[in-house]
């Protein structure tokens, strides 16, 4: 199998490329990879650009898509290495988290294998093209099809034990105008894999599950540009964005019991252990269960499925630094 090769433009200065790099086939068809190479006319950093990871992560998609259309080669300094649409399979097939053909979440299993199922070989092609030729990476992320988020936003970091990559890794994080920062670990993630190969990363996230929403999209633009700007890439400075508030834990609130879940609170509220976050109804209209929260601290992520199951997960909350 032929691959276009991201080596092949490096030395082509003021010039817009885009093409495919293959990954495998299916019965019927072959599965590729759409990349966007922006070589600037003066040198300076590579930045990679990813979105899609989950494939129906819309407004990230759509943020890449425009960054690589408004961008002008001559006025940039550097590259960019773009691929708006990761997992092409769940993109197609408007399946969240994970890739149909393999039921695999392609965010916990890079950099991926050569020899692997489809999501395996989609990280490796990737990271192999993509990920390993950058210098910094903002992987986009977003409200997958049943989550809500809080339209504050947050970015996410991989903390690794390397005081220069982490601390670069928050800078760029800083650049972008959220409310929270997310410490947080995922082993086979995105950005955790690309931080140990020494490319500062981060995971901006926003609201808009199912949609693309313009305030979304630009929220990921302005925070692209304000990244740009700080590299030098394009003219300009960043523009202040404001304090973040960090998030250091994670609690997962699961249902016990089955029926309807009726939300009391909405993503990016703030809510006190104990706090009734939340109640499960049976089909005669009976509150079966109450939904309380674990500790004190932000809602990052509420579910916006109405029928459960014991043991789904109904909203995730995050711990605040003191």
């Amino acid at each position: 199998m032929d691959e276009m090769k991201v080596e092949n433009f490096r030395e082509e200065r003021g010039v817009k490329k885009f093409s495919f790099l293959k990954v495998g086939y299916t019965p019927t068809s072959s599965i590729e990879l759409p990349i966007v190479v922006v070589n600037g006319s003066r040198r300076g950093p590579t930045l990679g650009l990813t979105a899609g990871i989950h494939g129906c992560e819309y407004s990230g998609i759509d943020a890449v898509i425009r960054v690589v259309n408004e961008i002008d080669p001559k006025n940039l300094s550097g590259r960019i290495i773009a691929v708006p649409v990761v997992n092409i399979p769940a993109f197609q097939d408007r399946v969240p988290y994970v890739c149909p053909i393999d039921g695999i979440n392609l965010n916990r299993i890079f950099p991926g294998n050569s020899d692997g199922s489809i999501s395996y070989r989609i990280a490796h092609v990737l990271f192999s093209n993509v990920i390993s030729k950058s210098d910094f990476l903002i992987d986009l992320h977003g409200a997958d099809l049943p989550e809500e988020l809080p339209s504050q936003g947050l970015v996410i970091l991989q903390n690794i034990g390397n005081e220069k990559i982490d601390q670069m890794s928050e800078n760029l994080a800083n650049l972008f105008d959220v409310e929270y920062i997310l410490m947080n670990k995922i082993e086979g993630s995105c950005i955790r894999e690309a931080c140990k190969r020494g490319i500062p990363a981060i995971a901006p996230e926003t609201d808009g599950a199912g949609k693309i929403e313009e305030k979304a999209v630009l929220f990921y633009l302005d925070g692209i540009l304000n990244v740009m700007k700080y590299l030098k890439m394009i003219e300009g400075s960043p523009k202040k964005t404001r304090a973040k508030k960090k998030i250091v834990d994670l609690h997962m609130i699961r249902a016990e019991l089955g029926g309807l879940f009726y939300p009391k609170f909405k993503a990016g509220d703030i809510v006190s252990e104990e706090d009734v976050i939340g109640e499960i109804k049976n089909l005669k209209g009976n509150v079966v269960e109450q939904i309380k929260a674990s500790i004190s601290g932000v809602i990052l992520v509420r579910m916006t499925y109405v029928t459960v199951n014991s043991g789904d997960i109904v909203m995730v909350l995050g711990k605040l630094k003191t």
